[in-house]
C-alpha cells in the first residue's frame, strides 16, 4: 500500500484528496473474507484483508490483482510515514463500511 500511495504522491500535486472506501475485514462486512482466511493472511505477514481478485464479465476475465480491506487503524497506521493523512472518515459504526478522505501534503513532508 505504502508503494501505491509514494507512486500516486508523486503524480499528484500538494492537496491532492483521495477518497478511500474499506471496511473492517474482522467483523464480516468484507466479502470473500472470513476468520481463518484473516488468521492465514496474518500468519503469512499479510494485512488480516489481503486479498488476491480477478473481475469475470461478459466472458472477459481480468487480471489478478490485490485488493486490501483496513480497518481506520489500519489505514492511518499505512499512511503514516508518507507524505498523505487521513483528513476525515464518515461511517456508521465500528465495523461498518467507511470513506476516508486522504489528503497529499506538500513535496517531502512527511508524517
Amino acid at each position: 500500500m505504502r508503494a501505491a500511495l509514494a507512486w500516486l504522491a508523486e503524480r499528484c500535486r500538494p492537496g491532492t484528496r483521495l477518497l478511500a472506501e474499506s471496511t473492517s475485514p474482522h467483523f464480516g462486512g468484507a466479502p470473500g473474507l472470513d476468520r481463518r482466511y484473516v488468521r492465514r493472511n496474518v500468519a503469512r505477514g499479510l494485512a488480516p484483508g489481503h486479498l488476491r481478485v480477478r473481475y469475470h464479465y461478459d466472458g472477459a476475465v481480468g487480471p489478478w490483482f490485490t485488493w486490501v480491506f483496513l480497518t481506520v487503524r489500519e489505514l492511518r497506521a499505512a499512511t503514516s510515514g508518507t507524505p498523505w493523512r487521513v483528513e476525515h472518515v464518515a461511517r456508521s459504526g465500528v465495523g461498518d463500511p467507511y470513506v476516508a478522505v486522504l489528503v497529499l501534503g506538500a513535496p517531502g513532508g512527511r508524517r
